[in-house]
């Protein structure tokens, strides 16, 4: 994570859900949460992170906040990002008191009962070509079958200032009219939502929006992607002016005409 450090931004590590693979490192991860990291692979922790080679979008400063973002880094596919031996085996995390961590990839397989295993594999032709965190999916699939209460649903406390909101699990899509401003505003991070209530929400956002002349303002806060039906249906009924001059391919999930 970034975060302030002597009056300069500065890379710290931080422990997450594969924290309890490396027994033999937690004692130097726990002592080390506070100090900044100097250098990745004798590389600026900012330049290794920018330049990692396995993901890669067109803007780089887009670019450096996915991957800081989704921890690309430290959580990978092997089907999505082949690394070779060198790449797996040892990577080295000098801090500012000098002292280095060793440390390599773990590979990680989830032993799954048989029903997550056939509702991963629904879910993950669903979504054609997307893939999501095997943690994020067996969330997913517990919530389904009752074992796990979603985090929110509906239109809570903390958030009256939205006409309608619809989350789970922090993937949420939310609409309001800002009067004072004389705005539509709709913002989403996620397309893999419950469709059926994602889907009644975009209707009643857009039934809400067609009621005034104000502009539309869409926020894509760095959405991880999910159905493409979700975006189709959006598409269809917020950029109506354009539906019939974009191709959409539904297998790679790109939208090949964009307007602002």
């Amino acid at each position: 994570m970034i975060k302030e450090h002597k009056g300069e931004y500065r890379i710290f590590i931080i422990k997450n859900s594969c924290y309890s693979l490396f027994k033999n490192a937690q004692q130097f991860i726990d002592s080390h949460l506070d100090i900044p990291i100097k250098s990745i692979n004798d590389i600026d922790p900012f330049d290794y992170v920018q330049n990692w080679k396995f993901q890669k979008l067109k803007n780089n400063h887009s670019d450096f906040t996915y991957k800081m973002s989704y921890n690309l880094i430290t959580k990978i596919f092997l089907m999505q990002n082949p690394l070779n031996y060198s790449d797996i085996s040892m990577n080295d995390y000098e801090f500012d008191d000098n002292q280095t961590l060793k440390i390599q990839y773990e590979l990680f397989m989830l032993k799954t009962i048989k029903q997550f295993d056939n509702y991963l594999k629904d879910e993950v032709r669903k979504s054609y070509n997307s893939f999501f965190p095997i943690d994020e999916m067996y969330d997913k699939f517990l919530i389904s079958k009752g074992l796990k209460k979603e985090l929110k649903t509906g239109n809570e406390e903390g958030d009256k200032k939205w006409d309608f909101i619809y989350e789970e699990n922090n993937k949420f899509i939310k609409c309001r009219v800002d009067l004072e401003k004389q705005v539509n505003v709709l913002v989403q991070n996620y397309f893999l939502i419950n469709k059926e209530k994602a889907t009644g929400l975009a209707l009643n956002c857009a039934k809400l929006f067609y009621s005034n002349n104000y502009p539309l303002i869409i926020i894509e806060s760095k959405n991880g992607g999910g159905y493409n039906d979700l975006f189709t249906l959006m598409h269809q009924i917020f950029q109506l002016r354009i539906v019939d001059k974009t191709f959409y391919s539904f297998r790679t999930s790109k939208c090949f005409k964009t307007i602002f």
